[in-house]
């Protein structure tokens, strides 16, 4: 990459190009799902050349879509309700307490999917 030999290191902020650019030496992931799914990040970034990990790209690809569904509420409530953090949905864009049905029941599906997805890599 352009930055070689230099202290300078480059982070993808982009969930589906994120194996290939690490691949191709970007150090990292700074984009907003890792406020979803920190910990998957993370393994996907120290197990980048492990066999079957293009199954965990794709997921996170996918997953990122939710970046569109009233983002950042639904983190909000994703990480209340995945990772029982105390965390309240409140927020001054989008107030979580303003999501609807349809949208809790969507996070919620994305919360069971997402620990499929823990089990199958251990974690």
């Amino acid at each position: 990459t352009a930055v070689n030999g230099t202290k300078l290191k480059i982070y993808n902020a982009n969930s589906a190009t994120l194996l290939d650019s690490l691949l191709c030496g970007v150090h990292g992931f700074s984009g907003v799902m890792a406020n979803f799914h920190t910990d998957l990040y993370a393994y996907l970034c120290s197990h980048m050349k492990d066999e079957g990990i293009r199954l965990l790209q794709d997921y996170l690809t996918v997953a990122a879509w939710a970046e569109c569904k009233y983002y950042p509420a639904n983190a909000k409530y994703f990480l209340q309700k995945c990772e029982k953090l105390p965390v309240d949905v409140y927020c001054r864009k989008l107030d979580g307490k303003d999501m609807n049905d349809t949208l809790r029941s969507e996070m919620e599906m994305f919360c069971e999917l997402t620990g499929m997805v823990k089990a199958h890599y251990g974690l």
